[in-house]
């Protein structure tokens, strides 16, 4: 096969990458590599490493992990044979988180140690030290999901971020495997359909995402909104169950699990849930916002989530006294440890050093809310 004619078939290969076509470039990449193709072949080393490490990739964003580790060892080895240092580390970055996804820590963190070293070569140490971290943290067996914390430019774990002020800080979540791309086209795809109410079509793509990747957390848990909006209240509950199971604290499964489970006993009302998610997650001003809280507690005053959602409207607005009282009043109520954690940190902003620290420290320790504890956590060592 003339060089040519092999790149025609990368970049087709590529092109149905990019449309998520993943099975008809698995095809293309396959019988670029079959046997009478690699013996006509006498491409280049590196064009075979790249057509390798693409295999390996489209096998991988199928959920193919185990099939994916002999390309990506046979495009690195191919890159450290001809001297290509960048080759070299994407397929060591491609092993590392095939392993993960494969729940091979020793391989993961010996992949992250090699990493770390050829940073160090290349005279990025603080990226050397991460990788050098992760390594250690992977032999210790990394958590299903966790925060992380983006401070000028570079992710870091909670507990390395120097003091700094957390409203400059982003955070996220980071889970023990990498996410599928084919698992996240379909969850957009549900999302689409969901917003426009078509919750039927939305939860079988949800389901078709879940059945490719077993671990990931998020199609139970945009399952477990679609199903919610349906009055599949039992069925939301459970969905929001499986996700805690698969990532706990992700996002806010515990606090909607906790409104679908009160819902499948009729402990709530359906349209105060609705206007609570609204008021939650719709873009709006923030008087109409207080206007409505206020309206839809006068119908459920004893729903915490609500006076949470006052309690912010009213710092926003600048009025801290009774901002305080509405968190107070959320205290109150006893709400689950998801909404708890969050009242407890926008409450501690309002408090004297003292109660500042105390509501910090509970909400560090209680970790319902895994955003807020860690936010919790960087504001008491800024305070000390």
């Amino acid at each position: 096969m003339q060089r040519s004619e092999w790149e025609r078939n990368l970049r087709e290969a590529r092109a149905l990458e990019s449309a998520s076509r993943y099975a008809d470039a698995i095809a293309v990449l396959e019988n670029l590599l079959s046997g009478a193709n690699a013996r006509r072949a006498a491409e280049p080393d590196a064009l075979l490493a790249t057509t390798l490490g693409m295999l390996g990739d489209a096998r991988f964003q199928v959920g193919r992990a185990e099939d994916a580790v002999e390309p990506f060892e046979q495009a690195l080895a191919i890159c450290e044979r001809i001297g290509d240092e960048e080759g070299r580390l994407a397929y060591l970055g491609n092993l590392l988180e095939a392993s993960r996804y494969l729940g091979r820590s020793d391989a993961a963190a010996q992949y992250a140690e090699a990493l770390a070293e050829e940073h160090v070569k290349a005279g990025l140490r603080v990226e050397a030290e991460r990788l050098q971290r992760r390594a250690e943290l992977i032999r210790r067996t990394e958590p299903l999901n966790r925060v992380v914390v983006e401070d000028q430019g570079s992710w870091l774990e909670v507990d390395d971020v120097v003091s700094r002020p957390a409203a400059h800080l982003r955070f996220r979540f980071e889970r023990n495997r990498p996410s599928l791309r084919s698992v996240a086209t379909l969850v957009e795809r549900g999302k689409h359909h969901a917003a426009r109410g078509y919750f039927e079509a939305a939860i079988v793509c949800f389901r078709q995402a879940a059945e490719l990747d077993h671990h990931d957390p998020d199609p139970p848990y945009h399952a477990g909104l679609a199903l919610l909006l349906r009055r599949e209240y039992e069925g939301a509950a459970f969905a929001y169950q499986t996700t805690e199971a698969l990532a706990p604290g992700w996002f806010h499964c515990r606090s909607t699990g906790w409104l679908a489970a009160e819902l499948a006993v009729r402990r709530l009302n359906h349209d105060v849930v609705l206007a609570l998610l609204r008021l939650e997650d719709e873009p709006m001003d923030a008087r109409r916002r207080l206007a409505l809280t206020r309206l839809v507690i006068d119908g459920e005053p004893r729903l915490p989530h609500l006076w949470f959602v006052l309690g912010r409207t009213r710092a926003e607005l600048g009025q801290r006294a009774q901002a305080r009282r509405a968190f107070l009043r959320a205290l109150e109520l006893d709400p689950e440890p998801d909404v708890r954690t969050r009242v407890l940190v926008e409450l501690a902003g309002l408090c004297e050093a003292e109660e500042r620290e105390r509501r910090l420290r509970e909400a560090a320790e209680l970790k319902g809310n895994l955003v807020a504890a860690a936010m919790a956590t960087i504001l008491l060592r800024n305070a000390g």
